[in-house]
């Protein structure tokens, strides 16, 4: 079966009921909440008591739980077929760093599991995703699959609750709801980087409420930014009669810069906005309403079905509708047209950042600078041809 973020802390649910739990996501903050679950399931508790001690002692067998359970991909391969003698076998793998032997060792396992152990396949490398998301994982009870790449408001301030108590031997530190959205704010979509902030709170507050003051102290000088909140700078930048305000936009884009890669910042950029533009489409021809209430998904069922934007949520469908919105097609297009200037391949780094700052600087530029940038027009190869004509003497 497959899982949204919002099953992560419902443990009750069947996710975490399966032989195989499949996660996806690079955010092992999150991976590690479904594991360490899944770790407390196959582990029975009674091993923690005196009685659990006693009998591992008997049987000369370590009582601690890594020892005794928690075992690697190879030891899983051999043990598969039986129980161990208490509880069940647990074994968490990164399936992108396999071996190919033992990825297809993943994809039969999934097919044939066993209830003698607990199986977490990690995948962070969203082309592996497609491997999961067949109807043999979908249909089936006993394997699961949660896609943990794109966590919800409501769910993640469950986690950084969760994660200060955790930090904190189980003590619940008081978080103000205003400090907590700060949180998530400036933190933006570095999921991996709340531990260190978080540790210093949870140091700091053990017996005290966290409030807006105190986040805004501990946040200082912390800013991160994903590709929707620089694509919103990039086209509401403050034109003024003297000069264009591009000091958000660029304090956006060296952020991005630090975290993807301008390569990779490139890419991003240019998959984005084949959906922007159609969004932008869609609102121009009036199918998409802007600045009334109204139903997403009565407009994706009238959308095709090759449609990138049929099977967003209606919250991710709305988002995109505001985002495209402000700008007109026009502008969207010309900064398409400049992202595709150089072959995606074997675009250089200097090549890229030229790209970015053309881009960012593209309200000051005429219409004849902007045609070189989009690569409709080629000033300096014109030139070039004029200066080689040659005038003979009557």
């Amino acid at each position: 079966m497959v899982f949204k973020f919002n099953s992560l802390y419902d443990f009750k649910s069947e996710l975490y009921s399966g032989n195989v739990v499949i996660i996806l996501g690079d955010n092992f903050i999150f991976n590690k909440i479904v594991a360490d679950r899944l770790k407390k399931i196959a582990i029975p508790d009674f091993l923690h008591s005196n009685i659990g001690s006693d009998l591992s002692d008997e049987f000369i067998v370590s009582s601690g739980n890594e020892s005794m359970n928690s075992i690697s991909l190879e030891e899983f391969i051999r043990s598969k077929d039986t129980y161990p003698m208490m509880g069940r076998w647990f074994c968490s793998v990164m399936y992108d760093s396999l071996s190919s032997s033992n990825q297809e060792f993943i994809k039969e396992y999934i097919k044939n599991s066993k209830d003698t152990g607990i199986l977490v396949v990690n995948c962070s490398d969203y082309r592996n995703y497609k491997l999961f998301k067949g109807n043999a994982v979908k249909n089936s009870k006993l394997v699961n699959l949660i896609d943990l790449s794109y966590p919800d408001r409501s769910t993640l301030k469950t986690v950084i609750v969760d994660l200060l108590a955790g930090l904190n031997k189980g003590n619940k530190i008081p978080i103000s709801d205003k400090a907590l959205d700060l949180f998530i704010m400036r933190m933006g979509n570095d999921y991996n980087g709340y531990y260190d902030i978080l540790q210093k709170l949870a140091d700091d507050f053990k017996d005290r409420q966290i409030g807006y003051d105190d986040m805004l102290i501990y946040l200082k000088g912390i800013d991160n930014y994903n590709i929707d909140e620089f694509i919103e700078r990039l086209v509401t930048t403050k034109i003024t009669d003297k000069f264009i305000k591009t000091r958000k936009v660029y304090k956006a884009y060296y952020s991005l810069c630090e975290d993807l890669g301008i390569k990779k910042l490139i890419s991003r950029l240019n998959y984005k906005l084949d959906t922007i533009i159609e969004m932008r489409y869609l609102i121009n021809t009036g199918e998409v309403p802007i600045l009334v209430r109204y139903g997403a998904k009565a407009i994706q069922d009238k959308l095709e079905a090759n449609s990138k934007l049929k099977s967003l949520s209606s919250f991710s469908f709305k988002k995109l509708a505001r985002l495209a919105s402000l700008t007109s097609l026009r502008d969207w297009f010309y900064i398409k047209m400049m992202l595709n200037k150089y072959n995606s391949k074997y675009i250089s780094e200097l090549q890229g950042e030229r790209i970015m700052h053309d881009i960012i600087h593209r309200c000051a530029f005429s219409s004849e600078r902007i045609n070189n940038d989009i690569a409709i027009l080629d000033s300096v190869s014109n030139l070039y041809e004029i200066n080689k004509i040659r005038f003979k003497e009557a």
